[in-house]
């Protein structure tokens, strides 16, 4: 099969060019989170078990912790997205006798329902109690994360040290 323009030649090109570097791509993160994995079981051996088990139970304390801050901002956003809802002028109503027509009038009527809906979510006073829920999830996630890294850092640390003593 050849063609004299050379299309389907450039085409299959093309194709193993983009299948490897996507493979890759895709391999050199399995080989960082690998190589870092055995490298550090070579420096600290099972020690490297234990950040796998309390970083996350850190991060769970912490957003347990913020529980009641961050289910109060839930609760505020549902009442700035109700308060929004009521303010705004709903394009699916505007259909009113035509939804008799039974489920053929979903196809319009759908639509309209998520261009309300999107508006309603970019509202303003909306957006800003997700913002502020983003930040309030944030910080729940750091009160975790950020004191769990440091002392397994410092542990990790001391562990390699003795060992690094042990062998010289």
């Amino acid at each position: 099969m050849t063609l004299s323009d050379g299309t389907q030649e450039q085409s299959v090109v093309a194709s193993v060019i983009v299948s490897v570097g996507a493979g890759t791509w895709m391999g050199l993160w399995a080989g960082v989170i690998f190589g870092l994995a055995s490298m550090s079981w070579a420096m600290v051996g099972a020690w490297t078990l234990v950040p796998l088990a309390t970083i996350p139970l850190a991060v769970y304390l912490g957003i347990s912790a913020m529980s009641g801050v961050l289910f109060e901002q839930l609760h505020s956003i549902r009442d700035a997205a109700v308060q929004a809802g009521r303010e705004h002028e709903w394009l699916v109503l505007s259909l009113g006798p035509a939804a008799r027509a039974g489920p053929v009038i979903l196809v319009v009527a759908l639509p309209l329902l998520l261009i309300d809906l999107g508006a309603v979510a970019l509202e303003p006073s909306v957006l800003w109690a997700l913002f502020v829920l983003a930040v309030q999830a944030a910080v729940a996630v750091a009160i975790g994360f950020v004191p769990a890294v440091l002392l397994n850092a410092v542990v990790l640390l001391v562990v390699y040290v003795r060992r690094l003593r042990q062998l010289y």
